[in-house]
């Protein structure tokens, strides 16, 4: 249909045309096709065209977002313990959306340690409190609450024996690339209950600590080793001999390549390593110490040498490694090394935090922006993939006399200064900067100064990135379960985010295939999905598919169909001709 259009038919009009789903007016231009003349044809597409151009411009206007958010945070805690790893956090309902944290020291000024003083669920954890003897330096991480979730967390964790405590700005260093706002209130959750070191019914747990290393680890490895640094209370008392209580409840002998990575830190950073028992020795262990306890004379001198060989502190001369921990702890003084120069523009599945990190664990933390439509992309349904079958998003580049839209996504650094490895992986792209004009910061952080933002554009049929792309078809579809990522991701940053994204995408079609596992009960393996479905129905606002979206049984019968209608309009064509 498109190839027999007159010339003096806008190619705004026609592009805007294909977004839309055409399966009713195949039908008239059937209809048409079968009884008029072709002249009658032309005129009837050309005012279809022309009536699609008059939309197309009023639908780019609403694809134009400007602003920031309209709610943006100032308060901070700072985050000493569990709280540092980002999983963590997303357990607990109140800290959902904490999805970014600042690498941040809390200067021995402000008069807080941190140790294994908090008794939770069998273990001792990690806990902030107050030192009267001095302060000492911790490493740690800030995140930004909103003033509702910070009272109902205060509330909350009053109740349980700690306390949210207001601390000085001066007292708070951040030492990764993203800076702290002027205006920030900053906070830290204190620890008032009893103080209890660790023991056999309350040892250090290695898995609490695998999930403290991982949140840690987006930071780089120079911050974990502050962090095991200025952790304190490793071993039981002042001397390893009077009981080391660290517990390797791992599931598995079979070590995952992070727990290698995790092991590997412990060790360098951590004396009290070598003390960490797995379950059966610790088992036995607490089962001589009872012995221990209940013997006399040279039986309980027996039982205590062989306790002694089982803890590996036969020939420990009592020395007191907990005091060469404390020893080596020094005051870290200015940022970490190895500021990242270089940044990505997601604006798909990576604006998705669990879609980065399963290619790179050092991609987690992400600044939600927008790129303007000055920039010259539109985002669509462009990029069909040849192997997966599918079509994900791309963007494609403005035509001439064409306004854009601005597309609304995260940026993202890179360790190091390695591009070209990027640019084997994403083959079929080519790398285009975005200028600094260009593109704006969306909530509270900063995009670091001299560093530059990279878009990978997909590359047209012709070689040249964003030209000449097409939209989904029927061997190649858009699927639902993508969607689900782009759209968990953006709700990472609230709804409006996620509204700004659908009314910024272009090229929706009848090509919607609904791959969910079990879609008809959507709730087993998609907890957003009634979320993700009522914005799908009403955005975009114009030109709204979700109606098309079909299951994978049906799809079948509906690429059948469209199969049918081309043949006939084609047959029907050839015969006035």
């Amino acid at each position: 249909f498109f190839e027999i259009m007159p010339p003096h038919i806008p190619d705004s009009a026609v592009e805007y045309f294909k977004d839309k789903n055409v399966g009713e007016l195949l039908d008239e231009l059937v209809q048409k096709l079968s009884t008029d003349q072709p002249d009658d044809v032309f005129s009837y597409l050309a005012a279809c065209c022309s009536k699609a151009a008059k939309s197309h411009a009023q639908l780019e206007v609403t694809r134009r977002f400007a602003g920031k958010f309209s709610t943006i945070p100032n308060q901070f805690v700072l985050f000493g313990g569990h709280f540092m790893s980002y999983e963590s956090r997303q357990e607990y309902e109140a800290l959902v959306a904490t999805n970014f944290s600042i690498p941040c020291r809390l200067l021995a000024s402000a008069g807080y340690t941190r140790d294994f003083s908090h008794s939770l669920d069998c273990s001792n954890v990690l806990a902030v409190r107050e030192s009267p003897s001095g302060g000492q330096c911790i490493s740690a991480v800030l995140a930004a609450l909103s003033p509702d979730v910070l009272n109902s967390f205060a509330t909350k964790e009053e109740s349980s024996t700690f306390e949210v405590q207001k601390v000085k700005a001066e007292d708070v260093e951040a030492v990764g690339w993203c800076d702290i706002p002027a205006d920030a209130e900053l906070f830290v959750i204190v620890y008032k209950g009893p103080v209890r070191a660790p023991n056999a019914m309350r040892p250090i747990r290695q898995t609490y600590l695998d999930a403290l290393l991982r949140g840690c680890e987006p930071h780089g490895e120079t911050f974990v080793a502050e962090v095991l640094q200025t952790i304190h209370g490793w071993t039981a008392g002042s001397c390893p001999s009077t009981g080391s209580f660290w517990l390797n409840d791992r599931p598995s002998e079979r070590l995952s390549k992070t727990e290698k990575w995790c092991d590997k830190m412990l060790k360098a950073y951590v004396p009290a390593f070598q003390y960490r028992r797995p379950a059966i020795q610790f088992s036995a262990m607490l089962a001589l110490r009872e012995m221990v306890d209940i013997m006399e004379g040279p039986q309980q001198e027996a039982l205590r040498a062989k306790l002694l060989r089982l803890q590996g502190e036969e020939h420990d001369d009592d020395h007191d490694h907990d005091h060469d921990h404390e020893k080596q702890v020094s005051t870290f003084t200015g940022p970490l090394p190895n500021k990242p120069k270089h940044f990505i523009f997601g604006f798909g599945s990576l604006i998705s935090c669990k879609s980065r990190m399963a290619s790179d664990p050092t991609t987690m933390y992400a600044i939600p922006v927008r790129v303007a439509a000055e920039a010259g992309y539109i985002r669509c349904w462009n990029f069909q993939s040849p192997t997966a079958k599918l079509t994900a998003l791309g963007v494609r580049k403005t035509k001439p006399m064409e306004t854009g839209c601005s597309i609304n996504g995260v940026i993202y650094p890179i360790q190091g200064d390695d591009m070209e490895a990027f640019d084997e992986r994403e083959e079929g792209y080519t790398r285009v900067e975005i200028r600094p004009e260009h593109i704006l910061a969306l909530s509270w952080q900063s995009i670091p100064t001299g560093c530059k933002i990279w878009l990978y554009v997909p590359d047209g049929p012709s070689g040249i990135p964003g030209v000449g792309l097409h939209s989904a078809t029927r061997t190649h579809p858009y699927l639902q379960t993508y969607i689900d990522t782009c759209l968990n991701g953006c709700l990472e940053y609230g709804e409006e985010f996620a509204i700004e994204f659908l009314e910024t995408t272009a090229l929706w079609n009848q090509y919607w295939l609904n791959d969910r596992t079990l879609p008809r009960r959507p709730w087993v393996h998609e907890k957003n999905y009634k979320k993700i479905d009522g914005l799908l129905r009403k955005y975009p606002s114009q030109g709204n598919m979700f109606a098309a979206r079909t299951m994978e049984s049906d799809y079948a019968q509906h690429v059948q169909r469209d199969l049918y209608m081309a043949d006939r309009a084609f047959h029907l064509h050839g015969e006035e001709d």
